[in-house]
């Protein structure tokens, strides 16, 4: 899961996450990037055009009154300009859950309480 987030300065996004905000927030320390194979919509994409920067954390994350505590995130911290065509608050990834299981990784819906 990615949100965009208040460290994003070239985020356009209605919506940012600000982990100051957070009080079960804990900041991974760990940055990355991630370019995607395709783009928003139909929008082709072009070498690097769609690349989010990246930070590490964990924090408690709410969706439909459902709570999923200590889930494994990623804060936006910068953005191609590509984005801003359809600014989104947060990516979640989708996955099979055979190919999670092999790579050790949490299945984030099964972690959810009411």
């Amino acid at each position: 899961m990615e949100f965009a987030s208040t460290l994003c300065a070239s985020c356009s996004n209605p919506v940012l996450f600000d982990p100051n905000q957070s009080s079960t927030f804990r900041d991974g320390g760990q940055v990355n990037s991630i370019t995607f194979a395709t783009g928003v919509g139909v929008d082709p994409v072009v070498g690097a055009n769609y690349r989010l920067s990246l930070r590490s954390a964990v924090d408690t994350v709410s969706v439909g009154g459902l709570t999923a505590p200590n889930t494994s995130l990623f804060l936006i911290t910068d953005q191609t300009p590509t984005f801003n065509i359809d600014p989104f608050s947060g990516i979640q990834g989708f996955v099979h859950i055979k190919r999670l299981r092999q790579m050790n990784l949490i299945i984030i819906f099964h972690t959810f309480q009411a």
